[in-house]
């Protein structure tokens, strides 16, 4: 699996994108994640990043400049790993018409700067391993594309595995300004 973490400029301020899946889905559904999905026979994690990205909101992948990939996560059953791609576009590539609204109930950026200053914490232990992951909350957002008739909350929660690859991004790209270091299991 892989997923593109998409960086673009919104209202002058570096931001990333994120969808909020949709509640009628069977798996995942209302989570916040990244656009992305499994990877085909033969098919890169960039590929499959930037295809899946265009299946579910319209984003041309000629439109995205790939600057390349964080480090893979596996996933909660530890038995699989996804592949988180960084790439940054202009907000112009944004069509809310080319959302897949089966699949993604919201679009939004979150400036950079905001969820440096929004992590907090969860705690958890299993059998495998105790571990402790961050946790974002974003009151500051931009909203790209929503379903009408749909849930808008005030907050958006990101967790789980974008919460890790979210670490893993805010780590590199504003290094003055989010200092958190976390030791996870899971790369």
């Amino acid at each position: 699996m892989s997923v593109l973490v998409p960086l673009l400029e919104v209202n002058s301020r570096a931001s990333v994108l994120f969808t909020k899946r949709s509640i009628h889905l069977k798996s995942h559904r209302g989570e916040v994640c990244f656009p992305g999905g499994k990877m085909e026979k033969e098919e890169t994690a960039e590929e499959a990043a930037l295809r899946e990205t265009q299946e579910e909101i319209g984003v041309d992948p000629k439109s995205v400049a790939v600057w390349g990939r964080l480090k893979p996560v596996l996933t909660r059953t530890l038995t699989d790993t996804v592949v988180p791609v960084v790439g940054c576009m202009e907000q112009q590539a944004l069509n809310p018409k080319l959302v897949n609204k089966k699949e993604v109930q919201t679009l939004f950026s979150v400036p950079l700067e905001e969820l440096c200053h929004t992590a907090r914490y969860t705690h958890f232990s299993s059998k495998i391993a105790d571990y402790t992951i961050p946790v974002y909350f974003s009151k500051e957002f931009t909203v790209h594309s929503h379903n009408e008739g749909e849930f808008l909350p005030a907050e958006f929660r990101i967790w789980g595995l974008s919460a890790i690859m979210l670490h893993q991004l805010l780590t590199i790209m504003e290094p003055e300004k989010y200092k958190e270091t976390l030791k996870l299991p899971f790369y």
